[in-house]
């Protein structure tokens, strides 16, 4: 794949919240690898315990994610008719998880989230 760098103009771009391995990117970037393991645990009572939290311990964080491979010649051509992005305003109200917000152009991207949600109640223990 060619790769077209162009030159990105913002006049604003804001976001209230950015978080949880996320990036707001202004401009060309060749590669973006975003990851993020979330282990999410609701309690009605405000406790931890010092042996929470092993990912390994966790199936979810543990199975191989299967990516087919990419077996398919793809052929790209582009003809930027002005060599040049222009953004006047943009206002993301939250970018999370790994999220990518980018004005301009990007190689190859890879994200992978993992979050873990558990509920517990008073009177149950585990999940």
């Amino acid at each position: 794949m060619s790769y077209c760098p162009r030159t990105s103009n913002v006049k604003s771009i804001s976001s209230t919240t950015l978080t949880f391995s996320s990036n707001m990117v202004i401009g060309d970037i060749n590669q973006a690898n975003l990851t993020s393991f979330v282990l999410a645990v609701q309690r009605e009572q405000e406790i931890f315990y010092a042996q929470e939290g092993d990912f390994s311990q966790l199936p979810s964080f543990t199975q191989p994610i299967f990516i087919e491979p990419l077996t398919e010649i793809i052929q790209v051509r582009r003809l930027n008719q002005v060599p040049s992005i222009r953004v006047s305003k943009v206002h993301i109200t939250g970018i999370s998880f790994s999220s990518l917000v980018q004005v301009g152009s990007t190689n190859c991207i890879t994200a992978q989230n993992r979050t873990k949600h558990t509920r517990q109640l008073e009177g149950e223990t585990g999940e």
